[in-house]
């Protein structure tokens, strides 16, 4: 037995109902038993589900001067109608950091805001995306060669010094 494990298996329980729907998805207790024989314990969680819920009104709302939210709307993955997913809502969050660090707002931040409606179960959710700094490559040091030449490495890079960044770039090299 082990009460952090009881923690984690809570935490998995939570994503688990999330991920199906259960927005209002709670675990009220949690009780560890030792068994009559004393070799094993019995565990009980008592949960309380809620309601399930469904993407109501999916919106992208962008800060940024120049950058149409329809734009970014074709890299969100929850859709109107579908269950409600809170992968879904994760998945779509990065792929906008990805898409704006590719436009080069590497420090945009993409904030999830839902707004739970009881009276159709439904979840609105909109992603409001704020401009942070245009950053620029600075400087590019290649560290723990030893068997090639800097210059080697630096010319198989996608980006250089002073590009402007690109978070696809920067992966791919």
């Amino acid at each position: 037995y082990d009460p952090d494990r009881m923690n984690y298996d809570k935490e998995l329980l939570r994503r688990y109902y999330l991920n199906e729907g259960y927005v209002d998805f709670r675990v009220l207790s949690a009780v560890a038993e030792l068994t009559p024989n004393k070799d094993d314990f019995f565990v009980t969680f008592s949960v309380d589900e809620g309601a399930r819920y469904k993407f109501g009104k999916v919106t992208v709302t962008s800060e940024i001067k120049g950058l149409d939210s329809e734009t970014l709307r074709k890299f969100v993955s929850s859709k109107q109608g579908e269950w409600y997913k809170a992968d879904a809502v994760e998945k779509s969050v990065a792929k906008l950091a990805t898409v704006l660090g590719d436009r080069q707002y590497a420090f945009a931040t993409v904030t999830p805001i839902t707004d739970r409606r009881k009276e159709g179960q439904v979840v609105d959710l909109n992603y409001v995306v704020k401009q942070g700094e245009r950053v620029y490559v600075g400087r590019i040091d290649v560290n723990g060669n030893t068997s090639t030449i800097d210059k080697v490495v630096r010319r198989e890079m996608t980006l250089a010094e002073n590009d402007p960044f690109s978070s696809s770039e920067l992966h791919k090299s």
